[in-house]
């Protein structure tokens, strides 16, 4: 928002710089952990676990009590559901029990687990309390009554022949639903919500479908750009729409996709031009491509100097062959406004945490890292936190790595503890964010900068929230403030960002 959460074709992310409930609820104690989904009211919370509330609330079962189901789950957009009997109001007592014989087939709502057959099921009802008796005085007594009502299972009113549909409990190291329930719609003053689906991928116990999901989990993952725009030649798209239903933003501005391409679960849509590249006529952003060797590196949004690097146009380009295949201190703390290029034999190059610090006096704090092969980065990249005098002397980084036009190169690939990159990535091959294929042992990604792919494969299996993405991408504005050495030309369709 993925499985192995994929963008396909070529993308180029530009990350431009930018409840009052009724009573007191269960929480950790309860047995359902996770999410529901409904196209009609949104993401359905099983459990406070999941959004952090100071009010806990839950679903849970009582074995002691014929395996009754009850608590409450929370919508943002419409309010408190309760289940089986916590639906019981006292201003429901005196005349809704006959109702309820007629629509819910029992005087007294109830919900329960089955446990005779594997997978066990759900079985009763639960409600949307915002369509309680209580507030709504202006319904005839049987619409105050009967409204707003969830159905579990096909079983409560007979239907499985011609609509089955039930909510199965997974028992397998957790406690995981999955299936349906059904909300009349019909006649419409019952409030009904339609189809609501459970799901193994939204639940937060142990047993996990597909099986890559290994793990505890309360949400899924899915993908932020911030204060930027979204390019692609292919389709865009996320496991779930998680971010949009939570009402965050994929990306802060728009995103492009290429002709015949589309954006699906994804929020903001697609754009006819560039995001703040007013130069650039609408439509024709379809037709961008990343920059190759065959372009000289150049494309709609600028050109990397390559001609200009080898010239000593920038100053000095800082070479050793051959290259060590760790190349942590090929570059120095201090980048000092030089170019450090690998030697032109591709090969896989490692580097290992490092932070990169911002120069002093006239020094210069940026540098750019020209890989011929392939990257792969074991360890955070990071700026000093730190005052300087001038912009000239801020820490910041790009960093090329380039293909030989056999298509084995030009790889960048992320260890999956990596927790931040500071850098500008481009990458005439993938981006990969990486992955440990747990969810349980998963990390949460941060990419400071501009990054340029033929392809991304976002990995990231980091379980979401509505606030935490697994991958975000943030331009911090360095590429403008103090531009590596040749990408001057690269940055100037970009925006100019002020206060």
């Amino acid at each position: 928002m993925r499985h192995n959460f994929y963008k396909a074709a070529i993308i180029a992310a530009v990350a431009f710089l930018m409840l009052a409930p009724h009573a007191t609820r269960a929480g950790v104690k309860d047995w359902f952990k996770g999410w529901s989904w409904s196209p009609n009211l949104g993401w359905l919370s099983l459990n406070s676990t999941n959004l952090g509330l100071a009010i806990d609330y839950g679903v849970t079962v009582t074995p002691a009590n014929g395996n009754a189901v009850t608590g409450w789950a929370w919508s943002s957009n419409v309010g408190w559901i309760c289940f089986g009997n916590t639906c019981v109001n006292p201003n429901n007592s005196g005349l809704c029990p006959s109702y309820w014989q007629t629509f819910l087939g029992t005087t007294a709502p109830a919900a329960s687990m089955i446990t005779t057959g594997l997978p066990y099921q759900l079985l009763g009802w639960a409600r949307l309390a915002s369509q309680d008796y209580a507030l709504n005085g202006s319904l005839t007594p049987a619409e105050r009554c009967d409204q707003g009502w969830i159905s579990l299972n096909c079983l409560n009113k007979g239907t499985c022949a011609t609509s089955p549909y039930n909510v199965n409990v997974y028992t397998t190291n957790g406690y995981a639903l999955n299936g349906f329930a059904w909300s009349s719609t019909a006649p419409p003053k019952y409030g009904g919500l339609g189809w609501i689906k459970f799901d193994p991928n939204y639940n937060g116990g142990e047993y996990q479908l597909p099986d890559v999901y290994k793990g505890a989990k309360t949400g899924v993952p899915w993908l932020q750009v911030v204060y930027g725009s979204l390019y692609s030649k292919g389709n865009v798209s996320t496991f779930t729409p998680f971010a949009q239903t939570f009402g965050q933003s994929n990306a802060a501005y728009c995103i492009d996709t290429g002709a015949g391409a589309s954006v699906t679960n994804m929020n903001n849509g697609v754009c006819t031009a560039a995001a703040g590249s007013s130069q650039i006529p609408a439509g024709q952003t379809l037709d961008v491509n990343a920059p190759t060797v065959a372009t000289h590196y150049s494309n709609l949004f600028g050109m990397i100097d390559f001609a200009g690097i080898h010239n000593g146009r920038y100053g000095t380009v800082n070479t050793s062959s051959p290259t060590p295949l760790n190349i942590t201190n090929f570059m120095p703390s201090v980048l000092a406004g030089a170019i450090y290029e690998t030697d032109a034999n591709n090969a896989s190059y490692v580097i290992n945490a490092k932070q990169f610090n911002n120069a002093a006096g006239n020094g210069n704090g940026a540098g750019l890292l020209i890989v011929h092969g392939n990257l792969r980065v074991t360890g955070d990249l990071t700026y000093q936190n730190g005052t300087i005098t001038k912009l000239s002397q801020l820490a910041s980084l790009g960093i090329l790595v380039l293909d030989d036009g056999s298509k084995n190169y030009g790889n960048i690939t992320l260890d999956p503890g990596v927790k931040t990159v500071s850098a500008d990535l481009f990458a005439e091959g993938t981006i990969a964010t990486g992955t440990t294929g747990v969810v349980s042992t998963e990390v949460p990604l941060t990419i400071n900068g501009v990054t340029v792919a033929k392809k991304y494969n976002l990995q990231r299996l980091y379980p979401g929230s509505p606030t935490q993405p697994a991958e975000k991408i943030i331009y911090d504005g360095r590429i403008i403030a103090n531009t590596p050495p040749g990408m001057s030309n690269l940055v100037q369709s970009l925006p100019i960002i002020s206060n």
